[in-house]
């Protein structure tokens, strides 16, 4: 639905007449459209970071203007660990909507163990394997 103006012109008692604006006042919020769900991607090998993508959401509003804006784009590099990306649709009158999703970006461990059966790993990267730690008291 466009807002717009509009006007009428009152007459009273005594026949004067009285013209008046109508000024409507936007107080609904935009929408924000299709976020993403929340992600999680492997690090790139031998780094602690991974390049993520995602569709970007879409935002409407009743007054046809809304600006879309996100702390991160698709495409960002992204350390390891969750990180929150925030998408904010504003309208001209100030109404905001606010949503997110998360994305968390996991790596693996090269372990070397010497008590390993070789013969049972898969890879460099196989977590069949089992060890326990000591450390110094």
């Amino acid at each position: 639905m466009r807002m717009s103006n509009w006007s009428h012109t009152f007459r009273d008692s005594l026949k004067y007449l009285f013209p008046v604006i109508f000024v409507p006042i936007d107080i609904e919020n935009p929408e924000i459209f299709v976020m993403p769900a929340d992600m999680m991607v492997e690090a790139h090998l031998g780094s602690y970071t991974a390049n993520v993508s995602w569709p970007e959401p879409t935002s409407t509003d009743n007054s046809d203007y809304v600006t879309l804006s996100s702390t991160h784009k698709p495409g960002d590099n992204f350390p390891m660990g969750d990180t929150q990306v925030i998408y904010t649709a504003v309208d001209p009158s100030g109404n905001e909507a606010v949503q997110s999703f998360t994305v968390t970006v996991y790596g693996r461990c090269l372990f070397i163990h010497f008590g390993c059966n070789v013969k049972n790993a898969h890879s460099a990267f196989d977590t069949s394997c089992t060890s326990r730690s000591t450390y110094p008291r």
